[in-house]
């Protein structure tokens, strides 16, 4: 058991939460957070999906080629990988 005169010293130096506690935290973190959050869409978030997925394939250099489909596990492996397709 804590002895009284403890919770008394812990509870003068606490304050009660104004909000619920999920808002609080987020208000203190918000705060003292020393990094500034900066969120950008990526480039060509406008496109249509097909557009945007085809330069996304293009710009990160993975793409739905049968080396990375085997390579993820959704390939059965029997193909062959190192055929170019024209």
């Amino acid at each position: 058991m804590i002895p009284t005169k403890i919770k008394k010293e812990f509870l003068k130096c606490t304050k009660k939460l104004e909000d619920d506690p999920q808002t609080s935290r987020l208000k203190l973190w918000e705060v003292e957070s020393k990094q500034k959050v900066e969120e950008k869409l990526p480039p060509g978030h406008n496109n249509k999906w097909m557009v945007w997925r085809t330069l996304n394939h293009l710009r990160t250099g993975v793409g739905r080629s049968r080396e990375n489909l085997k390579k993820w596990g959704i390939s059965n492996g029997n193909e062959d990988t190192s055929c170019i397709r024209g």
